[in-house]
């Protein structure tokens, strides 16, 4: 029983000191990839996050759009657009990758997810999407992204994404 009231106030103790994560609303700005994991299809990638309207995020039904889920901001919500671009090694360029129903992972801290799709050509790519942005303790909030597209494919492309200095 001793065992159990120890277990029960170390958690207590841990929530209360703030060992849980900590949610600031998300950096706007364009992020640029790093530690890439190499493949054959797509070598890097970039995205623009940027705050709207939300007229402008009910019009886009879904698409390249999402909601903060930064806890305080429950009533009055902040919408946000993004725009991902993977670099095709086929077509040497930059393609847009559509995120459809982007959803907020509740007690994650800021993890997201829902669908990615891209079609190049004939080549028609679609899958899951997950994406998480990180905290260090120095800074709070050091805009560190892990992003990880078609996973069910071999054609998954994961980076780490920063943002880019102004």
């Amino acid at each position: 029983m001793k065992k159990i009231g120890l277990i029960f106030s170390l958690f207590i103790v841990l929530m209360c000191s703030g060992c849980g994560p900590i949610l600031e609303p998300l950096i706007e700005g364009t992020y640029t990839s790093y530690n890439e994991e190499k493949n054959e299809t797509f070598s890097k990638g970039k995205f623009t996050i940027k705050e709207i309207t939300k007229e402008e995020y009910e019009e886009a039904k879904g698409i390249n759009v999402f909601i903060d889920g930064y806890i305080p901001q429950k009533d009055e919500k902040r919408y946000l657009s993004i725009e991902l671009y993977l670099y095709s090694v086929e077509t040497e360029q930059y393609e847009k990758v559509k995120l459809i129903d982007v959803k907020y992972s509740t007690g994650t801290g800021h993890c997201y997810y829902g669908e990615a799709y891209l079609e190049i050509g004939d080549k028609v790519y679609e899958d899951k999407m997950l994406m998480g942005f990180y905290y260090d303790n120095k800074n709070c909030f050091n805009t560190r992204i892990s992003m990880g597209l078609f996973y069910n494919t071999n054609d998954e492309f994961s980076s780490d994404f920063k943002l880019e200095e102004e």
